[in-house]
């Protein structure tokens, strides 16, 4: 059984919405402690199935890897975090507060989006008059990737409007609506919404290649490094490349 829910947010309460989370129940037959994993909104949606053979309850909340980081480290009740880059789990293990050594777990790949219905010019370089949606790129991990894939196509910073969101999958959703011109998010992002079609994708950086990473969070307990080496397995590698992502594990 899969409960989630998402909050409803005013249009443009993207200002507001860094504590906005959004949760999942994965449910096992065994009656255990569920184990509550924080991971990245662009992983929304993926961890059910990747999840789905692994057997023990997890409860899955979501947002970018920056406000989960912080919010484990102000005390939230967390035992696995799975940060969309290794900055934020680098942050969480220099104020020990995590176990073990990283684990890097998946890759993906950086794209530009725009409406289905739009034509717009591939980008980028994008047009003065363009409105661009993307992560926060000073802290949240897709943004920052951005900042970084526009800055080695020269087009940083970038003539277009900007719009900045809390997470990646906030970004997705104006271009969804059709409200931006544009969207920088992930390749697992423009899969798993139909609203959009890719119109650019970015060159994969040699130098900061885009690596999600899990990590056990201080405290957690034995089923919080299991869950971690199953997600390393076969069967959760295959769900994530079936849902775009690059399988880093056999």
């Amino acid at each position: 059984m899969i409960d989630s829910f998402q909050p409803n947010l005013p249009l443009g309460a993207f200002v507001s919405a860094m504590l906005c989370l959004s949760a999942a129940y994965v449910a096992a037959e065994e009656d255990a402690p569920p184990l509550r994993i924080y991971a990245a909104a662009s992983l929304t949606g993926v961890l059910p199935d990747a999840l789905a053979e692994w057997n023990g309850d997890a409860i899955l909340i979501h947002a970018g890897s920056s406000t989960l980081a912080r919010q484990i480290e102000q005390g939230a009740d967390a035992d696995l975090f799975i940060s969309a880059d290794p900055d934020w789990a680098d942050y969480l293990a220099k104020a020990d507060l995590t176990e073990g050594a990283p684990v890097e777990l998946l890759g993906n790949a950086l794209v530009v989006v725009a409406h289905k219905n739009t034509a717009p010019a591939p980008a980028p370089p994008f047009p003065e008059a363009a409105l661009l949606a993307t992560a926060d790129v000073n802290s949240v991990p897709a943004g920052r990737y951005a900042r970084r894939a526009l800055e080695a196509a020269g087009d940083w910073p970038t003539k277009a409007r900007l719009l900045q969101t809390a997470h990646v999958r906030e970004a997705l959703a104006w271009a969804a609506r059709g409200e931006v011109d544009f969207a920088i998010v992930y390749r697992s992002d423009a899969k798993a919404e139909p609203r959009v079609r890719t119109v650019a994708e970015f060159p994969e950086d040699p130098d900061r290649p885009i690596r999600y990473v899990g990590v056990v969070v201080a405290g957690a307990g034995a089923l919080a490094g299991e869950a971690l080496e199953y997600l390393k397995g076969g069967e959760a590698q295959a769900a994530f490349a079936r849902h775009g992502f690059t399988a880093l594990h056999k």
